[in-house]
């Protein structure tokens, strides 16, 4: 749906005609978004003349954070997601999600599929904005409480596209996860 995310335009002229080299090998972690840094070539110089490593420039593409796959309602008639068997060791419930024009909800399930009365799609807050961070709770019970050490988890999406998900016992959504790429605020962003 998206085609390439970092090519050369291939249009003579432009800043970007030619070859493409990554600047570092690895993005960084800006808040929400990924920063690629880029080298590429227009072909054209006045000292160099023409060829493909001439007008050299640096380039920035940017990715939503997290943001590399998604499952997503593509005709608008509603659909489901179920999780594999997880190991449930948290108490608050993250997902990083566009719901513009749509929404999301969940339910917990046991590890046999059946729904956690608790927490059962009926009584999820509906998600339906666009974040890489929101929280995702049930009428009742803001923290998740009492839940089996493995559970399953159901997502209903309308017009929603679902990048990740995560349960963690920080209030703030930080996973403990490690943030490879690093941050200028490394620690200190909510995540890693």
């Amino acid at each position: 749906e998206y085609g390439d995310f970092l090519a050369s335009s291939r249009t003579p002229g432009t800043w970007d005609y030619g070859y493409l080299h990554p600047a570092g090998g690895i993005c960084t972690v800006q808040e929400d978004e990924l920063y690629f840094y880029y080298s590429a070539f227009s072909g054209d110089s006045p000292r160099f003349g023409h060829h493909k490593y001439s007008g050299g420039g640096v380039g920035l593409a940017k990715l939503r954070r997290d943001g590399f796959a998604c499952m997503y309602d593509k005709d608008g008639a509603g659909g489901s997601l179920t999780s594999e068997v997880l190991a449930c060791s948290g108490e608050y419930f993250f997902v990083n999600a566009d719901c513009r024009g749509g929404s999301l909800r969940a339910e917990l399930l046991d590890e046999t599929g059946k729904v956690i009365p608790a927490y059962s799609r009926d009584k999820c807050q509906v998600v339906c904005q666009d974040g890489t961070k929101q929280q995702v709770t049930w009428d009742g019970a803001p923290a998740l409480k009492g839940l089996p050490e493995k559970i399953r988890v159901r997502f209903l999406l309308n017009h929603a596209r679902l990048y990740a998900f995560w349960i963690t016992d920080d209030a703030e959504g930080r996973s403990h996860g490690y943030l490879g790429a690093g941050s200028p605020v490394a620690g200190k962003d909510g995540r890693g």
